[in-house]
């Protein structure tokens, strides 16, 4: 799969999603992709680990391309920071065919993943409870 062929078959839920959302599908695809690429290690398929590795380095692009360092500040730049750090990393997954390279990159996300996940969880409950306010406040 390729970063156009994910955006197309995803195309309605980018449009429709909120910020914080969208990082968690793009985190949440490249740790997919990370684990098809330790697979494909494991396999010897070279094809399959080097359009994995390709994929990730795509989604972490779009993350770091994402980032806004005037109002971010210092989350921005530590943000930036890691990104730049998985982007380096993510060659040696093909030069070495270094699946472990991928296990340490899965295990920098997933803590990163979980928090633009909590985030998202909250916004859209207080979403919903502004919702439920504007409703109330409209019918009495």
């Amino acid at each position: 799969m390729t970063f156009q062929d994910y955006l197309n078959e995803h195309r309605k839920e980018i449009v429709t999603s909120s910020a914080t959302r969208l990082a968690v599908m793009l985190y949440d695809e490249a740790i997919r992709q990370l684990n098809i690429a330790i697979k494909a290690v494991s396999a010897d398929d070279i094809a399959t680990r080097y359009n994995a590795t390709a994929m990730t380095a795509n989604l972490i692009e779009q993350l770091h391309s994402s980032l806004d360092f005037a109002q971010g500040g210092e989350i921005a730049e530590q943000l930036g920071m890691i990104y730049r750090f998985i982007l380096s990393r993510l060659p040696r997954i093909n030069l070495f065919n270094d699946s472990e390279i991928a296990a340490q990159i899965i295990d920098l996300l997933e803590p990163l993943r979980d928090s633009w996940h909590a985030l998202d969880q909250h916004q859209a409950a207080e979403h919903r409870r502004h919702a439920v306010k504007e409703r109330v406040a409209a019918v009495a």
